[in-house]
């Protein structure tokens, strides 16, 4: 499920049982050239790992695992990049699973399936103190699940299966100002009709997304809205509704 790539190694997260016929679960560190697995790296963990990233002699891991690298971690650790065991200091005591995370400097993002993150109420999406695991202040929060990040910048990428984010409605992709804790949803805004899995930023500011989506530039009408019948135009009408309609009526051209 993931895999990145430092100094001569290629560590490996996902849903396995062994590396090279040895005992080696979910989580592992293997030569870039020959492929044989690292001696020294024997951290585990005991449920998925979705989301890798390193920087300096760390390495994080995100995924559905309660155990990592020898210690008890809830969906996100960081450890050692040479023994792939937990480093005390760090803990996010989060409540969920991580299916993504970005690297920033000094700071640490990640995203999934979660409500609490970092010993702070944050929904889905969380920056952390890459040390000691805490949540920052900045807490754009999402209304459902956020499955890819990516840096831009000072903006991050997002993208997931939700309808709003950053204080705005934004449907299942979003670019969010970093620098800010207030009004964080930036302009930018693709709109996909149905949830998004991954995203990539190159080196000029593309972004590459992939998912479940067959057209973007799609408007938010939960359940409820109003077409003119002659242009087929969607009509500013929204009131909204949380559960489903199973009527309909005719009036004019409406």
């Amino acid at each position: 499920r993931a895999l990145v790539v430092s100094a001569g190694t290629v560590y490996v997260g996902g849903a396995f049982a062994t590396m090279n016929g040895v005992s080696q679960a979910n989580l592992a560190a293997v030569n870039t050239t020959s492929g044989a697995s690292l001696p020294a790296f024997t951290g585990t963990a005991d449920g998925r790992v979705s989301a890798l990233a390193v920087t300096g002699t760390s390495l994080f891991a995100g995924g559905e695992f309660f155990f990592a690298g020898g210690a008890s971690r809830r969906g996100v650790a960081r450890l050692s990049s040479a023994t792939g065991l937990a480093e005390t200091a760090f803990n996010a005591n989060g409540n969920g699973s991580v299916s993504a995370m970005a690297v920033s400097g000094t700071t640490l993002f990640v995203a999934g399936s979660f409500g609490l993150m970092g010993g702070q109420n944050r929904e889905h999406i969380a920056q952390l103190d890459p040390t000691t695991g805490g949540a920052t202040a900045w807490n754009p929060g999402a209304d459902g699940d956020v499955k890819g990040l990516a840096l831009a910048g000072a903006a991050l990428i997002v993208a997931g299966d939700f309808h709003n984010t950053g204080g705005a409605e934004r449907l299942n992709l979003a670019a969010l100002d970093t620098t800010r804790t207030t009004d964080i949803a930036l302009p930018w805004n693709p709109s996909l009709n149905s949830s998004a899995d991954f995203v990539h930023v190159d080196a000029a500011g593309h972004v590459f997304v992939s998912g479940d989506f067959n057209f973007f530039g799609a408007v938010l009408r939960e359940n409820l809205a109003a077409i003119d019948l002659l242009t087929g135009e969607l009509l500013p009408w929204n009131p909204g509704a949380n559960g489903w309609i199973r009527a309909l009526d005719v009036q004019g051209n409406t």
